[in-house]
């Protein structure tokens, strides 16, 4: 939202409200002003910025949801198909059975990575080569490895958000790292990890 902006519905207004990405970024980072328009709809002239994970009694710790192995792992953005394959006894009589009802939401710009169906037809290979190692890999934070290739992967990860004005490049390497994966990964399946 940041990067492209925001098209809020409005129920007490006759058209939808549309946010800039200065607009949106201001709203999150509480630092601006914003139109009047989105004054007047939203009822506040900014927002005063709090971290997302926030320490408190309800949430001690941040948040650190992506783990992977070290060597050839899955790609954190495609964790949840590969949670349905190993909770799957047998992925490739699940795939047989499910085939031809499923109606995969995959297209020609993205074939794979959104459902277990695509994904598997497409890799069914390399799944079931990870599917029967993947208990010997010890799992840990994104935070605490490396990417192969690392200084390269952030070298262009830096490139694309300076095109971008108003967007910060962070300094903390493990937060670039987690934008590496959310913006430039989603055409790999597997992602190589080392120790730093």
């Amino acid at each position: 939202m940041g990067l492209l902006g925001a098209k809020l519905q409005s129920r007490t207004h006759e058209s939808s409200l549309k946010l800039s990405p200065r607009e949106v970024r201001a709203l999150i980072q509480g630092n601006g002003e914003v139109s009047p328009k989105v004054s007047e709809v939203l009822g506040i002239q900014g927002v005063k910025s709090q971290p997302f994970f926030k320490k408190s009694p309800k949430f001690p710790e941040p948040c650190n949801p992506w783990k992977v192995g070290l060597g050839k792992s899955p790609n954190p953005l495609y964790r949840h198909l590969f949670d349905a394959f190993v909770f799957s006894k047998d992925p490739q009589k699940e795939w047989e059975k499910w085939k031809p009802y499923a109606r995969p939401l995959e297209s020609e710009d993205q074939p794979w990575g959104l459902t277990p169906v695509s994904t598997f037809e497409t890799h069914k290979e390399r799944i079931l080569e990870w599917l029967q190692t993947h208990k010997e890999q010890a799992l840990v934070p994104l935070s605490q490895v490396k990417l192969t290739g690392e200084e390269e992967k952030l070298r262009d990860l830096r490139e694309f958000l300076r095109k971008h004005k108003g967007v910060t490049v962070p300094v903390d390497i493990g937060a670039q790292r987690e934008l590496w994966v959310l913006l430039m990964s989603h055409r790999e399946l597997f992602l190589d990890f080392e120790a730093p």
